[in-house]
This record gives structure tokens, C-alpha cells and sequence, in this order.
């Protein structure tokens, strides 16, 4: 059985949040939040690494006056009443500080994560999806920030010239060329240009190891295209209790196994 995650960038006040910011959230169990006759038990866990959310969540309606014994194959009187909800379901999110990226796994529940988180901290609490292609990144970035990526020196970065991105010789070191290059860019007041898209568009092709770039929308929130985020699907095999539920501390660590691993 498997659990599927998305990514997402997760900003708090407009920024990526460090594990200070979310300190307010730490270590919460079964913490009680309703929403739109919905209601969860959150728990947390917060370090310098990781902010961990777990939730169970059901609704109090509908409610059947009738439930069924699969046992011994019989109708019972349901003892639940109206006042009183059966948290069934489950949410798992995983946020990497240093990744800078939100695991998620329940898609359709990201109104609850950023009302909840929004309630705790008493700030505005945003879940972005990562932009798709260079040409989203180029209309949404009003201004280009920095670029970051990691590549190999191989036939594709020769072919397509990614490493020519800096105007410096193939070996300044006298060393040959390197197996593995990470190069970080900072810009101040750069719109991202034709060029710059088309560069973008080759080390893409030339797969690399990884790339961000970050740029500055026009009301000065932070726009992140990051290539890892579509370019890789997040997935763990996941186990149930006795109860019909996944493990949460289970999937709590096959998750940060599979981050640690990318």
C-alpha cells in the first residue's frame, strides 16, 4: 500500500518559515480544531530540521441510526450521536527546513493546514504551488533574486552550456574539470530576460542535480521554481493498525527517509 505526497512552498508572513517561527506549534497532542463541521485531533513536532503535523479528522454528520455487527452479521442501534464526530481520516505533512518544502498528503485539505497553522501563530499562512515552466517563472518573478543549481560534468552541461553561465575558465584550478559543480547566484534589481529563459530551458535540459531560482512577484512575495518539485513524485509504503489506520509514527519516518534520500 502505498501514500502519495505533493510539494509545496509554504510561507508564513510571506516568507519561508525557520524552525523558530514555527516553535509556537511544537510538540501539541491531540490539540481539538473545528472547521466547516469538521473536526481534528493535531499533533506536532517541531527541531531544527523538520516541522511534523499529524491529523485525524470526521464530521458529525451524516449520521445513520442504524450501524451493522460485520461480525455476526446483525443491525445494532448506533450509539453515536449528533453531538459527536469519528476521527477517521488522516493528514500527514512534513516540512524540511532545509529543503524549504512542504510534504503534503492530503491535497484537498490544505484550507484546514493553513487555517490551523494560521490560528496558532497569528500570521498569514500560505501553501504555493511550485511553478511548472521558466516562461510561469519569468511572468510571475518581477525581479530575479537568485539562482542555485547542482550539475554534473558531463557530455549534457557541455553540450548545453549550462557552466558557461559565469564567465570563468573550464579549470581555473589547474585541477581538470570538476565531477560535480554547485554554483549560487545572487542578483539585486535583475528582471528575468529572454536569455536568462532560454539558459534555463537548456540546464533543464541537460538534467541536473538540482535547481531553485527565486524571484520577487510584484507585491514582493517570494516565487520559487524549483525543478526537483515536478520533476519527482513522493511516495512510501505505508502499513495499518489494528484499528484500520495508518501508523502515524510509521509514516512519520519513511517520510523523512525518503526526503533525506533526494
Amino acid at each position: 500500500m502505498k501514500l502519495d505526497f505533493s510539494t509545496y512552498q509554504l510561507l508564513i508572513n510571506e516568507e519561508s518559515p525557520s524552525s523558530e517561527v514555527l516553535r509556537p506549534v511544537a510538540g501539541l497532542t491531540n490539540d481539538l480544531f473545528s472547521i466547516e463541521n469538521v473536526h481534528y485531533r493535531v499533533s506536532t513536532d517541531v527541531n531544527d530540521e523538520y516541522f511534523w503535523l499529524y491529523a485525524e479528522h470526521g464530521k458529525s454528520s451524516p449520521r445513520n441510526p442504524i450501524l451493522v455487527d460485520v461480525e455476526k452479521n446483525e443491525e445494532k442501534i448506533n450509539p453515536r450521536t449528533m453531538g459527536q464526530a469519528e476521527p477517521n481520516e488522516q493528514i500527514f505533512s512534513m516540512y524540511s527546513m532545509k529543503k524549504q518544502t512542504l510534504y503534503f498528503s492530503s491535497p484537498q485539505k490544505r484550507g484546514f493546514f493553513e487555517k490551523y497553522l494560521c490560528s496558532k501563530l497569528n500570521g498569514r499562512v500560505t501553501m504555493k504551488n511550485f511553478l511548472k515552466t521558466p516562461e510561469e517563472f519569468a511572468d510571475k518573478a518581477k525581479t530575479l533574486e537568485s539562482v542555485k543549481f547542482t550539475t554534473k560534468t558531463d557530455l549534457a552541461s557541455e553540450a548545453t552550456g549550462i557552466l558557461n553561465f559565469l564567465s570563468t575558465p573550464k579549470d581555473p584550478l589547474g585541477y581538470g574539470a570538476p565531477v560535480r559543480c554547485t554554483l549560487e547566484v545572487k542578483f539585486k534589481n535583475s528582471r528575468p530576460t529572454p536569455p536568462f529563459v532560454k539558459w534555463l530551458k537548456k540546464t533543464i535540459d541537460a538534467a541536473p542535480s538540482s535547481l531553485v531560482c527565486i524571484g520577487l512577484d510584484d507585491n514582493n512575495h517570494e516565487t520559487i521554481f524549483n525543478v526537483d518539485k515536478f520533476n519527482q513524485k513522493y511516495s512510501i509504503a505505508v502499513r495499518v493498525n489494528d484499528q484500520g489506520m495508518y501508523d502515524s509514527e510509521f509514516v512519520k519516518q519513511e517520510i523523512i527517509s525518503e526526503i533525506n534520500e533526494v
